[in-house]
């Protein structure tokens, strides 16, 4: 089972009884803070984007990130 909790976040419900949350941007802080201070989840599933820049090299032309 799946429920959506709010933006970008959601918790699965699996056939054991356990507990996985999932989210991503601001849903990924939010799922760590309540893996955190709940002892109910099992697991987290966080998905944040990068900051990371990379070059990109092609034929055509070259880029300063990708």
């Amino acid at each position: 089972m799946t429920i959506e909790i709010g933006p970008n976040t959601f918790y699965f419900l699996n056939n054991t009884g356990e507990i996985i949350l999932m989210g991503a941007s601001k849903g990924a802080k939010l799922v760590f803070n309540l893996m955190i201070r709940f002892p109910h989840f099992t697991g987290v599933i966080a998905i944040s984007t990068s900051h990371l820049g990379v070059p990109v090299y092609t034929l055509l032309a070259n880029t300063s990130s990708g």
